[in-house]
């Protein structure tokens, strides 16, 4: 440093005109010599590697908000990270697949606006259908939804939608154009598209103007999308609405951020595996993959229990598995006992929905009280306890009618289902 210092000077000393010079080495140069400054007072040649950075940090929590979707069970079972575009969501529905794919742009200038020539490789003179050019051509086919449009070519029917989603908007000629290709109805633009479709992608089989319709219809854009913005992000927040949303797991703030931190090492994980060429599909599910199981572990939820839980007919499984599981955690119940208390309430909801009718009305309420009391008396680590309260519980209600059936066990299944419901309302 003593070294630079001195180069500085004397660059200095001889011309004032190496001054820019000497600044290159951390130095200023005043009118008493060369003064060293700190490293946050120089602007930095360039950051375009935090600039990447944070747009692949961006792409990374699009794909792990897409992911919660799997929680729902209702469509989406795995999401993939780049694989074909920046992420895909599979959906499985009837037993037939189709797929999603995303691509996300994001820009920095919040009030920047997507254009025809970003988007399309388009001018916005380009108003009427004609033959283009070689390179007119090629703009379209690198442009994003030139890229975007090769899945829907690809991928035929199993091509559910192909979405650009970004943290900024589109100008107006770009979502006019989108809002008509969705309708299906006819623009200047669009048949200069349909025109030259074939020679925008002359390794594809040619398409007919229907399938060129069909292919543009499944175009989609996803605008002002905040917690892809690498400057001002709530991803945690909309993680957390997202969990509740789709399994009605409430969480406390602490525990969303951790899970949304969680969520998206899992996507970065993915996305640093090498996919080979020859991969089967269980590879790839394993390799570029996210699926359920991936998420229970994230939400710190039993697979089995879940399991036993989702076999058993509990229409929120999900929620029931979290309640049980964070209920166990904090007496360090082993997965084993976890796995054997849902099994329990599973027992516990089938027996009184068979028997509560053979049983008076008065009694099964006075039961579900008596199970009321022990849960409030129970500090959720004392089982012997909780063990003799259950038998003796279980001795006092044999001489009642249906009596036999309510064992130890039944009855901490009714502890459980009780919790379940209780923490539910």
């Amino acid at each position: 440093m003593a070294r630079e210092g001195k180069a500085c000077a004397g660059l200095a000393g001889r011309n004032t005109a190496y001054a820019e010079e000497a600044a290159d080495f951390g130095c200023v140069v005043g009118g008493g010599g060369v003064v060293m400054t700190e490293i946050h007072e120089i602007q930095p040649r360039e950051q375009k590697g935090r600039d990447t950075l944070a747009r692949y940090r961006a792409q990374l929590m699009a794909a792990a908000y897409a992911s919660l979707r799997i929680l729902d069970g209702k469509g989406v079972d795995r999401v993939y990270s780049d694989f074909h575009d920046d992420f895909v969501v599979r959906f499985n529905e009837n037993g037939k697949r189709s797929y999603h794919f995303f691509q996300v742009k994001t820009n920095e200038k919040r009030k920047y606006q997507w254009s025809l020539n970003d988007t399309w490789g388009l001018t916005k003179k380009d108003k009427e259908a004609r033959e283009l050019n070689e390179d007119e051509i090629k703009k379209i086919r690198n442009s994003f939804f030139g890229k975007l449009l090769l899945h829907c070519i690809n991928f035929g029917s199993s091509c559910k939608e192909s979405t650009l989603l970004t943290n900024v908007h589109f100008e107006d000629d770009v979502e006019s154009l989108i809002s008509s290709i969705q309708s299906k109805s006819t623009s200047g633009r669009i048949d200069l598209i349909k025109k030259n479709f074939n020679q925008i992608y002359p390794s594809a089989t040619p398409h007919v103007e229907e399938a060129v319709v069909d292919f543009l219809s499944k175009l989609t854009i996803e605008p002002d999308v905040s917690y892809v913005d690498p400057n001002v992000s709530d991803f945690t927040m909309r993680t957390r609405d997202a969990i509740h949303k789709y399994s009605e797991i409430d969480l406390e703030h602490e525990e969303a951020c951790e899970i949304a931190l969680s969520c998206i090492q899992l996507f970065f994980s993915k996305s640093f595996q090498q996919v080979l060429p020859s991969i089967t599909e269980i590879q790839l599910d394993e390799v570029a993959g996210v699926g359920l199981d991936d998420l229970l572990k994230v939400l710190s939820i039993s697979k089995d229990a879940y399991k036993v839980l989702a076999d058993g007919g509990d229409a929120k499984a999900l929620k029931s598995a979290s309640i049980i599981q964070r209920r166990l955690s904090r007496c360090n119940a082993a997965p084993s006992i976890i796995e054997f208390c849902s099994r329990q309430k599973i027992a516990w909801d089938a027996w009184s929905r068979e028997k509560r009718h053979d049983m008076a009305e008065f009694d099964f309420n006075l039961l579900q009280q008596e199970l009321h009391q022990v849960i409030r008396d129970w500090n959720g680590s004392n089982w012997e306890w909780l063990q003799e309260k259950l038998e003796t519980l279980s001795d006092k209600w044999k001489a009642k009618p249906v009596g036999t059936s309510v064992t130890p066990e039944l009855l901490l299944g009714g502890i459980f289902s009780t919790l379940v419901k209780t923490e539910m309302l």
